[in-house]
């Protein structure tokens, strides 16, 4: 499980989502979840719905970077494990 934060958003949600990660691994303890902050991104990373379809933002743009390269690393770790 990935928990992901953003780097910009609000610690009333992020203060939470670190504590549900800490429980989970105290509770399972052997690396089912992993937490990663997304730098320089905030709650809204779209902009609020419209009536119209938008384009992705550059924050949203970032976002889908970084997933696709925390990904990548993950499968990268998983094969050189031989998971």
């Amino acid at each position: 499980m990935l928990i992901a934060l953003g780097g910009e958003d609000w610690p009333a949600l992020t203060e939470p989502a670190r504590r549900l990660a800490e429980d989970i691994r105290a509770r399972r303890g052997n690396g089912t979840v992993e937490q990663a902050t997304a730098p320089s991104v905030g709650h809204y990373f779209v902009p609020e719905p419209g009536l119209a379809a938008a384009p992705r933002g550059e924050e949203a743009q970032r976002l889908d970077a970084w997933f696709a390269a925390w990904f990548a690393a993950w499968f990268a770790r998983r094969l050189a494990r031989g998971a």
